[in-house]
């Protein structure tokens, strides 16, 4: 019989002795062998010695995690991917862009008469009178 632990066998087989006490028992570990119905005991025994449990601990490292040199690749990998799709989507919408020009004129970007601009003007002085209306405060 196979017990979860070796204590619970420990305490099954404590139980059993004396209802079985035309038996050989063993017990290794959680597994406890009965040997019934025979009254030869070397044959017994030489059974009973055939019984083994053995215990089998593994250690099973966590797989190492990435290393720098494996991060770095893959990082540039994926800055290449995105440099190339950038790329290529900025050329088809700057080609498409161009072909709608050349083939549609005005008539799609750029249309003259619904075109507002707003310009800054940096290139200008500032003159007082609009220093003085955009500043908010009245004189006295």
């Amino acid at each position: 019989m196979l017990y979860p632990t070796q204590h619970i066998a420990r305490k099954y087989a404590d139980g059993l002795q004396p209802e079985l006490k035309a038996a050989f028992t063993k017990r290794t570990g959680p597994l406890l062998a009965i040997v019934y119905g025979s009254s030869n005991e070397k044959l017994a025994a030489s059974i009973l010695d055939d019984v083994s449990h053995e215990f089998k601990v593994t250690w099973q490292e966590p797989p190492s995690g990435l290393g720098l040199g494996t991060m770095l690749i893959t990082i540039f990998t994926f800055i290449g991917i995105s440099l190339a799709f950038t790329t290529i989507a900025g050329i088809s919408f700057g080609g498409l862009r161009v072909f709608v020009k050349s083939r549609f004129g005005n008539r799609v970007f750029d249309r003259p008469e619904s075109m507002e601009i707003i310009q800054l003007k940096l290139g200008q002085g500032v003159t007082g009178r609009q220093i003085s209306s955009n500043s908010g405060g009245g004189s006295a």
